[in-house]
């Protein structure tokens, strides 16, 4: 079961890099913490 403790917000553009766009809901979808660490993985590969 999915439940709010298994969400996380993903960056599309780094917060480190656009901290302007933090908390910008078109910056940050929502994702299953599996399904984020997919992205992250994949865009740490290239």
């Amino acid at each position: 079961m999915l439940t709010i403790e298994h969400l996380q917000g993903h960056h599309f553009k780094s917060f480190k890099d656009y901290p302007e766009l933090r908390l910008d809901e078109d910056n940050v979808p929502v994702l299953c913490r599996v399904c984020n660490l997919q992205v992250e993985d994949s865009s740490v590969k290239g």
